[in-house]
């Protein structure tokens, strides 16, 4: 609703960067893909966007996230379920969703908004995918959650649709 009221969070990360390391405290330093660039490249583009509409949460999107979610927990990583499934079949099982779909998922002990800072962000994608998820008025339906992860300590999948009617 408010891309702007992200940017002091993102500008209070750049002294953080020493060439692609981010300190996270003091002596612990996460190797990022691109260093300060993506950060920078990402207060450029909020300054730019425009509000959008709220998400609405969706119990049915919200329900394919956490199958996948706790389908991760047992240490796998990606969009494709154990199952073989993609984000659209989880979603099915609990209704249809309407226009177009995505998936954003992300590994790591963190705050929800360090997810989204996360995801905004973008470090390391090439297409900024995650973040035109988050920023495409066609997706306006999501579902959300999170579960325990071995390797990385927590995931989050986010599913998002352009609507979704539940089954009942």
């Amino acid at each position: 609703m408010d891309p702007r009221s992200f940017i002091s969070t993102l500008e209070k990360m750049l002294p953080l960067f020493s060439d692609k390391s981010f300190r996270l405290e003091k002596g612990v330093f996460l190797e990022t893909h691109e260093g300060a660039g993506a950060v920078e490249e990402a207060i450029d583009f909020l300054r730019k966007q425009e509000p959008l509409e709220p998400f609405r949460m969706s119990a049915g999107l919200s329900h394919a996230a956490l199958d996948h979610a706790r389908d991760l927990e047992r240490g796998g990583t990606g969009h494709k379920g154990s199952d073989g499934s993609q984000p659209w079949d989880r979603a099915q099982r609990y209704g249809e969703w309407i226009g177009q779909m995505a998936e954003n998922i992300h590994y790591g002990t963190t705050s929800p908004r360090g997810v989204v800072v996360s995801w905004i962000v973008d470090d390391g994608i090439r297409n900024r995918g995650h973040r035109k998820n988050l920023f495409t008025p066609d997706y306006r339906k999501v579902g959300i959650a999170s579960a325990s992860h071995p390797e990385f300590g927590s995931v989050y999948v986010l599913d998002l649709a352009g609507d979704f009617q539940e089954r009942h």
